[in-house]
């Protein structure tokens, strides 16, 4: 390896026999490193927060073949990293970029990982997302009076983690005494039917 030597001594001979030594010293330099094994994992959101695997390590260079006991904190999460190239990667599932994730999204979170000698190489993390529940408040209560007041209305309001998530649809429903007209925005209006029997 880089730093280590070794030392080649070739004995000669002139035409009538005289020996003669030759002292050749070889520099050793770093040879990279081959790392595979398994280096991706997924983990999703909410419900399965660990993955784990083994890289192996081949080096030609003497005592190089192996990793470091290290954690590597990344974007999203931590890879913990054995020597003998076991690694196990928790997912910070209080990381916000995680939990705007929604159902069918997904994250990468890219680790670079070292050989005793350097030599670098890349762990891939999918990060599934998962659907977090959303919180409705706002107006959810009105009065309407038969005959003399058919409509009332209010406002809800939402909030959702999930990207994208923080609405209602355009819709409506239709209730027994009459029909709740919802926006996107969360604005509501109920007419009653004054017509409906009960």
């Amino acid at each position: 390896g880089k730093g280590a030597t070794a030392t080649d001594i070739i004995t000669v001979q002139s035409a009538d026999g005289t020996t003669h030594k030759v002292t050749i010293t070889v520099n050793g330099t770093n040879d990279k490193a081959v790392i595979a094994g398994t280096d991706s994992g997924a983990v999703t959101e909410e419900s399965q927060l660990q993955t784990s695997g083994t890289l192996t390590v081949t080096d030609v260079d003497t005592g190089e073949a192996h990793f470091s006991n290290t954690d590597v904190v990344s974007t999203l999460g931590t890879l913990h990293l054995k020597d003998n190239g076991a690694w196990t990667y928790d997912l910070d599932n209080t990381n916000p970029t995680v939990q705007a994730l929604g159902k069918g999204a997904t994250a990468t979170d890219t680790i670079t990982v070292h050989s005793a000698d350097g030599t670098p190489h890349q762990v891939k993390i999918t990060v599934n997302g998962t659907n977090d529940k959303a919180v409705i408040a706002g107006t959810d209560s009105g009065a309407a009076t038969e005959e003399s007041q058919l409509q009332t209305s209010g406002t809800l309001t939402v909030t959702d983690v999930d990207t994208g998530e923080a609405h209602f649809s355009n819709t409506d429903v239709v209730g027994t005494l009459g029909t709740l007209h919802l926006k996107d925005n969360g604005a509501w209006t109920y007419d009653l039917d004054n017509t409906n029997p009960t």
